[in-house]
């Protein structure tokens, strides 16, 4: 009974990240579950060394990140502006892009609409209003593990075709530790 618990335990654990032939620079892809809000899971590509840029329809994702800098308000307090960005090979005029948050959230949250964007050179990019950086609005900056987000970047065409980029953002404890040491170095002057 023993070996048939262990074997069931493997078989569950191998199972939960499954393996492609597929590689992406140099790395195995594997196809790894997410949890997202309302307590569904989406399977994303990613690597031993990351993340995959979705990639759908001829739009590619480029970033799905922030970036945290002085406030242009207060110059003691810092800000957080999330990015976004994708390249397309797709000619066709775009409506509008809407993007959500899927995750760590537990309701997903709809953080812009954005009506007729404009591609300049096969490129979109997008940034969020900034909001204020710090241990009460970004804890988890400032937490000792990893965060991970997913985002759902749903690119409307005029034509009435609809692409979907679901975007994996993981960030490490060290890339945090410096953003947590970032935001105390603009707050402390």
């Amino acid at each position: 009974m023993k070996n048939f618990c262990f074997a069931f335990l493997v078989c569950t654990l191998v199972g939960c990240a499954s393996k492609s032939n597929e590689t992406y620079m140099g790395h195995d892809v594997v196809s790894m579950p997410f949890n997202i809000a309302g307590g569904n899971i989406i399977h994303l590509p990613v690597t031993d060394a990351g993340v995959i840029p979705a990639e759908s329809n001829g739009f590619k994702m480029q970033v799905a990140g922030f970036m945290v800098g002085e406030s242009k308000i207060n110059k003691n307090e810092a800000e957080l502006i999330w990015n976004f960005a994708f390249s397309s090979a797709n000619n066709e005029k775009i409506r509008n892009i809407v993007i959500e948050e899927l995750a760590p959230t537990k309701v997903i949250k709809v953080l812009a609409k954005v009506e007729n964007p404009q591609l300049t050179d096969g490129r979109w990019h997008f940034n969020l209003e900034p909001t204020k950086a710090n241990t009460i609005n970004t804890p988890w900056i400032f937490r000792d593990k990893a965060s991970i987000y997913v985002f759902k970047i749903t690119i409307n065409l005029e034509s009435g075709e609809q692409t979907i980029l679901n975007q994996a953002a993981w960030f490490s404890k060290p890339v945090l530790k410096n953003y947590a040491k970032q935001i105390s170095l603009i707050e402390n002057g």
